[in-house]
């Protein structure tokens, strides 16, 4: 497949980007809270990662770096290179990490997470997980989100993600350094776990 053909031609730069752009700061400004993604006409490789490849299409360019793993992660590269312009790299060196599957084995315990001169050098993981709810489900995983931007507390549940996977993002925080973590999920919904958030797993 050539890259004329992984090409999105009805994805427009300026208009979805900016629009698409203005939802993740929302979802940014209020972690755990549920933001509706625009229902883009994308030919995704993937359907279920549609709201994930639009946030890429619209935020990367030359100047960032970007990794991908999990389920068909070589064609998902290919197609996210194609409508960016995006650099391939290791997952150790990237500024975005796709991880198209339900965990990455632990894997995302590479990813880069900033330094005390510039703790905004860490990665952003993200991830589509089949659902999100601020209400607890009992097919999903619940967390209790606490720290700017959040009043009290916060319920997230999320769906199709491991309850493993979501325990290694702790793991990778220790404010200011860690990562930010973006939840496209497969219904439309996005949420945001941005590094200054504290939380835990509710049984």
């Amino acid at each position: 497949m050539t890259t004329a053909d992984l090409r999105e031609r009805r994805f427009d730069p300026v208009v979805h980007g900016q629009r698409l752009f203005r939802q993740v700061l929302e979802a940014t400004a209020r972690p755990g809270s549920l933001v509706s993604l625009e229902d883009l006409p994308l030919e995704a490789p993937e359907p279920r990662l549609r709201g994930a490849c639009a946030l890429l299409l619209a935020l990367l360019d030359l100047e960032v770096t970007f990794h991908a793993m999990g389920p068909g992660a070589p064609r998902l590269a290919d197609y996210v290179m194609a409508n960016t312009g995006t650099r391939l790299t290791p997952l150790e060196a990237a500024d975005f990490v796709l991880i198209a599957g339900r965990d990455s084995a632990g894997r995302v315990a590479l990813a880069k997470r900033g330094s005390l001169v510039a703790p905004h050098g860490g990665a952003t993981l993200l991830y589509a997980p089949d659902w999100l709810s601020m209400l607890p489900r009992p097919d999903g995983v619940t967390l209790c989100l606490r720290g700017p931007g959040i009043p009290d507390a916060r319920h997230l549940a999320i769906g199709g993600i491991t309850p493993a996977e979501i325990e290694c993002w702790k793991r990778l925080n220790d404010f200011p350094l860690g990562v930010d973590i973006w939840l496209a999920a497969s219904d439309g919904q996005l949420a945001a776990i941005p590094r200054s958030i504290r939380w835990d797993q509710e049984a």
